[in-house]
């Protein structure tokens, strides 16, 4: 710890640090002097390392640093494109997936005043983009289970993962208390729609699908310029191939697939790896979480969900066919009939005339 001597002109910026920051330590008493442990003339005080930090900073947060970085990553992903802006027409014109949420949630609410009104609309866009994908599988399990559940639990789950910050907000607490309020008329009938909320996330999402108003996928050949983009990027900083993780799952299956013939034979197989790694995660992700609901056909709920929040392009690099989707489809089918023997309570008999 470093100890310095506050005066009149340090005590306001030290008055200004949390207590974890900031400990008075005692000086010895003087002759005549009262005894509160202190002297007059100066106190000394030791901040801790987030307070010597933030005076290197000359009193600068550790958010304001953050920002910086966010304001940066963001100029240079614009400059590696060659573009001044996110926005083509008014539309979202940029991959945005390497940015975490909270980083686009930061972009959107223009945190620190250091972003465009272009760079904010995209960002909201690519929030949007990113509830209506967290949907997207659920909405395919609706068409096989009828269950309704399953997207209201979708969407809390997504929620749910949200940051600090977001969690905040107006919109994001509106959302909340409308999921919750329909998983608990859900309870009762699943295969009926709530009715009567308001601010209803998966109403509007639905309303979107219904009108085609979702936000659009680029189309894949401007992905794979992006990806080739990146790529480059990644060289002028790197010097070599190192680490894709920044890269979006449509951006990696743009490597994978190279139909514009731009990708070496190296950067295919990094991509290819990438994808398999992120793949395998999720499907182990999956069967863990489905393994404490109780819910026999849960792990076969969630790959199907994940299946069809995958675009056309990304089923086809990851190496999932039609045949993939028809054995999960009939591996939901018999975890159910399984289910629906156990609980009909008819034995061994009861699941034999099941299977």
């Amino acid at each position: 710890m470093t100890s310095i001597i506050a005066n009149a002109y340090v005590l306001p910026y030290a008055n200004n640090r949390t207590y974890s920051d900031i400990q008075a330590q005692p000086q010895p008493q003087k002759a005549g002097q009262p005894s509160h442990g202190f002297s007059d003339s100066a106190i000394s005080v030791t901040l801790s390392e987030a307070g010597r930090a933030a005076l290197a900073r000359g009193g600068q947060s550790a958010d304001d640093d953050e920002t910086d970085k966010l304001r940066r990553e963001l100029t240079e992903l614009l400059d590696g494109l060659g573009r001044t802006s996110p926005l083509t027409d008014g539309k979202l014109a940029v991959d945005l997936s390497g940015f975490e949420r909270a980083e686009v949630f930061a972009i959107a609410q223009n945190t620190g005043n250091k972003f465009t009104a272009d760079e904010q609309k995209a960002a909201k866009s690519e929030l949007q983009q990113r509830f209506d994908a967290a949907l997207s599988g659920a909405h395919s399990l609706l068409e096989v289970t009828g269950s309704y559940r399953d997207l209201y639990e979708a969407s809390l789950e997504y929620l749910d993962a949200a940051s600090a910050e977001e969690k905040k907000s107006a919109e994001w607490q509106q959302h909340y208390a409308a999921v919750s309020q329909a998983l608990g008329q859900l309870n009762s009938n699943p295969g009926q729609p709530p009715q009567g909320i308001k601010s209803d996330p998966v109403v509007a999402y639905l309303g979107r699908v219904a009108k085609g108003e979702q936000v659009k996928d680029r189309t894949f050949a401007d992905v794979s310029d992006d990806a080739r983009a990146g790529l480059d990027n990644i060289y002028a900083k790197a010097g070599d191939l190192k680490d894709l993780s920044k890269f979006g799952s449509r951006a990696l299956s743009a490597i994978v697939l190279n139909r514009t013939d731009t990708f070496t034979s190296t950067e295919i197989a990094a991509a290819r790896s990438e994808m398999k790694s992120r793949f395998g995660q999720s499907v182990q992700s999956a069967f863990q979480s489905a393994g404490g609901t109780g819910d026999p056909t849960a792990f076969s709920k969630k790959l199907i969900a994940q299946y069809g929040s995958m675009s056309v392009e990304e089923r086809e690099a990851a190496g999932l066919d039609d045949q993939y989707y028809n054995t999960i489809v009939r591996n939901y089918e018999t975890s159910l009939n399984i289910s629906r023997a156990f609980g009909l309570g008819g034995g061994a008999t009861s699941l034999l005339s099941f299977l």
